[in-house]
């Protein structure tokens, strides 16, 4: 990963600040899984296994009284208890006790791999019971500590009810013995909005597709504030699924998680599957064809491409439940996105027992959502036109000061101001050599009209970064040029308030200030403490400085730009 990035340098007297940013960088269990025939959980797992159908759901409250694993899950004290979903799976599918279950995700994610670079915005993981699938989802969810989102969705599918589309709770909060999570009901009205998706609280009732994932994201995020996107998908042809995803491709914002949940292919008779067409195979073949079951599965996933994820479930018959789940993540994904295989396995390597089983995947997707100003305040959106607009003035300002130290008028290049860019907006200019930073400057307060900042910070950035010499003619046509329009700031109460990926973050302490763009984090890979160890060592103090008496003051960007010529 590169380790050169743009410092945002204050200069107190004009509050003119070079930009952040960088180019380059002991309970009974069920089953692993029961067959696909919409009674999953039905006993039929591996000897010794129980089944999770009989767990009661009347555990709303007496599973959350854990003391030190309370704090796991979000602030939900206000949350009404007649709209509390809870746990279907406690004391079946994992321990039914908020202290053994903390204990046991934590396992599970100490026990991880190396961790890969980057930012992880999509996840796919298991949902076996956990002795079966919990190390698998540890590698993948371990990479989540330390980081923080604004909204998790959660995607599985149905394996209790056939519908259409795409299913909603009508709940406020879930609830596992680590405690409750809340539920993000604008999200979930926004997206109700769309044909596809639809409302069924029965059908999540006893579903655990999605509940399992849950103990790993309050372990993984303790003591951080995030809600819930919970969904189930049914039946939906490729062009369907292409239509949801790309409902949730306009949802999905920085600051946000998408996890699929799945398991993989379910072999043996009685899951109805015994190998792909006309190749089947017995229990001596199983291991190493089971293994290569899941590396076409993944290399069809690793290409980013959903139609050769259909392409591979229609030629092989592979059996894997989640396969909505994970062609909807494949859709939304955005361009760039790093994907990394975090783990796999079998129950019939845990287990010993190959007359069936059930393969297990961990992925991550690392990257960044678009900085398009979803979920912003009207006022402080842009239309596409205007961000053409803007574009416009600062390559034609960068050309003409570069070549002839002039500086046009947006007249003189075809740009009319609309009220929007006319008022006040703090923004930065970026400006990238083959992916490298080049100069970046700008002003976070909103200290003056939005399109004459471009203008001048077109200039700034090419002249006046004291990082870099001055742009020449010459590097004009390999220049890539990046805005980023700023809500903005307002004070937060404390570090964990900051929303990686979604915030950019201004600290001050002791007369002392630093501050990053929200994308300079998530394109380094940082956790949040390592962000803060940055900021405060660029701001001239000890890394650990913003543990104790820091201020903290967050914004959003609207971020947008064009490539070399």
């Amino acid at each position: 990963m590169s380790t050169r990035r743009c410092s945002l340098l204050v200069i107190l007297s004009a509050l003119v600040l070079l930009a952040g940013c960088r180019g380059g960088h002991g309970a009974r269990e069920s089953g692993p899984e029961t067959p696909p025939t919409g009674q999953e959980g039905v006993g039929r797992g591996p000897a010794g296994a129980e089944s999770a159908t009989s767990t009661s759901t009347s555990t709303s409250t007496s599973t959350s009284t854990a003391t030190a694993t309370a704090t796991a899950a979000t602030a939900t004290a206000t949350v009404d208890i007649e709209t509390v979903r809870p746990s279907a799976l406690a004391g079946a599918w994992y321990p039914g006790e908020g202290e053994p279950l903390a204990a046991l995700v934590d396992g599970f994610l100490d026990g991880a791999s190396p961790l890969p670079e980057g930012h992880p915005i999509a996840l796919i993981a298991p949902h076996a019971g956990l002795r079966y699938s919990g190390a698998v989802a540890g590698h993948v969810y371990a990479a989540l500590r330390g980081r923080t989102y604004r909204r998790v969705f959660v995607i599985g599918p149905s394996h209790r009810g056939a519908f259409h589309g795409l299913r909603l709770p009508d709940h406020d909060a879930w609830e596992t013995p680590l405690g409750r999570v809340p539920v993000d009901r604008e999200t979930v009205a926004l997206l109700l909005t769309h044909p596809l998706f639809g409302r069924d609280e029965e059908t999540h009732a006893q579903e655990h597709s999605v509940e399992l994932q849950l103990p790993f994201l309050q372990r993984a995020l303790e003591g951080t504030r995030w809600t819930l996107v919970p969904m189930l998908a049914g039946r939906m042809s490729p062009d369907e699924a292409t239509e949801a995803a790309a409902r949730l491709r306009g949802v999905l914002a920085p600051g946000d998680l998408l996890v699929a949940s799945s398991d993989f292919t379910h072999w043996g008779r009685g899951y109805g599957y015994q190998g792909p067409p006309g190749a089947p195979f017995g229990s001596d073949e199983a291991p190493e064809r089971l293994t290569a079951l899941l590396e076409a599965a993944w290399a069809a996933i690793r290409s980013g491409e959903p139609a050769r994820f259909w392409d591979h479930l229609q030629d092989t018959g592979d059996t894997i439940c989640g396969f909505l789940p994970i062609a909807l993540l494949l859709g939304a994904m955005p361009q760039g996105t790093q994907p990394s295989l975090r783990a796999t396995d079998t129950s019939g390597a845990i287990t010993g027992d190959w007359s069936r089983s059930v393969s297990y995947l961990a992925a991550q997707f690392s990257g960044l959502w678009p900085y398009s100003g979803v979920g912003m305040a009207p006022a402080l959106a842009l239309s596409d036109d205007e961000k053409a607009a803007l574009l416009r003035l600062a390559r034609g300002t960068l050309e003409a000061w570069v070549r002839e130290q002039r500086r046009p008028n947006p007249g003189d290049l075809g740009v009319t101001l609309t009220p929007r860019l006319r008022a006040d907006s703090g923004v930065f200019v970026t400006l990238k050599q083959d992916g490298r930073l080049r100069g970046c400057i700008g002003t976070i307060p909103p200290l003056q009209a939005l399109y004459q900042g471009v203008l001048d910070h077109a200039v700034n950035a090419s002249t006046r970064d004291r990082r870099f010499p001055p742009v020449t003619p010459a590097e004009l046509d390999g220049l890539e040029l990046e805005i980023s329009v700023l809500t903005p700031p307002v004070p937060v109460d404390g570090p964990w308030e900051v929303i990686l990926g979604k915030h950019g973050v201004w600290v001050e302490k002791d007369g002392r200030s630093a501050v990053y763009l929200p994308q300079v984090a998530p394109e380094q890979g940082w956790t949040l403490p390592e962000t803060l160890d940055h900021l405060s060592r660029k701001a001239g103090l000890p890394d650990d400085a913003w543990k104790e008496g820091m201020s903290f003051k967050v914004m959003e960007a609207i971020v947008f730009g064009t490539d070399a010529r």
